[in-house]
């Protein structure tokens, strides 16, 4: 279906499919054919090591301002994939970009099915990722955060041992000045997949048990209040308390306070995956050992 976002003056120049402006640093098919979602090598490069703006393609340095689009994940590696851009290109890739307008709920289930050209020198002859080996593969979509910085705090690495290094520079002070633009929609925990994910369950666990042993008796009205906390933490914010970053240990020691009330509730209540109850019920996954 044809994007009926405006592409703005700005962006003329560039190539449209699908009614939707082509960013300068998407990858292209040999025959033309964009392929959004994925980055051209060597054009992301050039923007990152010339300053120009990912979407349009023009310096960066002729405005104060630059906003960088990143997913909470990219907090932990310190580094978003994705170029800088002028405020006005940004603000179009916020609203035509049906990932990051919230649009898509997951991603492409099977990378492998996306189209392959007739020209036997494209890079698509010889992408080899198979299903299962792209990470994010059916998975929930990402938050996306927008944060704008002075063009003075814009640092970028265009060369690096691992291609994963390649890209705009991150600092916790930076994400903290990070404003949403994409919430999770439906709520998910978007990183399932993560190996931190079983990290977080030992540390969760044992700093709920210890708010266990010194909280303060519980109303059922309270102990209703926590899950429903519980609910928001590990849904809106679930990856959030996986990727770290500025605010993540509030978040724990929120969702650890909320969880050991919300224990305590008939029928106990569910944390990332794992089922807490303080008695045993019928159901319980916990029969022989509750919390």
């Amino acid at each position: 279906m044809p994007d009926s976002t405006p592409i703005p003056a700005g962006l003329h120049h560039l190539p449209t499919h699908g009614g939707r402006a082509v960013p300068i640093a998407t990858a292209r098919h040999t025959d033309g054919q964009p392929v959004f979602g994925r980055l051209d090598g060597p054009r992301l490069q050039a923007c990152l090591a010339g300053r120009l703006c990912g979407i349009c393609g023009t310096s960066l340095t002729n405005q104060p301002t630059v906003v960088v689009l990143a997913r909470p994940i990219d907090v932990r590696y310190g580094v978003v994939a994705e170029p800088g851009a002028h405020p006005a290109c940004a603000a179009y890739t916020r609203t035509a970009c049906p990932m990051i307008a919230g649009h898509l709920a997951t991603y492409r289930a099977n990378p492998a099915t996306r189209r392959r050209c007739q020209q036997p020198d494209c890079f698509c002859q010889t992408d080899d990722r198979q299903p299962g080996t792209d990470r994010r593969a059916g998975h929930g979509a990402h938050r996306w955060l927008e944060i704008r910085l002075d063009t003075r705090q814009y640092h970028t690495r265009a060369v690096a041992r691992r291609a994963e290094d390649i890209g705009v520079l991150l600092t916790a002070q930076l994400m903290a000045a990070a404003r949403r633009v994409r919430s999770i929609s439906p709520p998910h925990i978007t990183n399932d997949h993560d190996p931190a994910l079983p990290i977080l369950h030992t540390s969760l666990q044992a700093a709920i048990r210890m708010e266990m042993l010194t909280a303060a008796p519980a109303s059922r009205a309270v102990q209703a209040q926590a899950a429903r906390t519980v609910k928001q933490l590990t849904a809106d914010q679930g990856d959030l308390l996986l990727c770290g970053g500025p605010s993540t240990s509030g978040r724990f020691v929120a969702l650890a306070r909320a969880a050991a009330r919300a224990a305590y509730q008939p029928g106990g209540v569910t944390v990332l995956g794992m089922h807490l109850c303080r008695q045993a019920h019928p159901g319980c996954p916990n029969r022989d050992s509750p919390l």
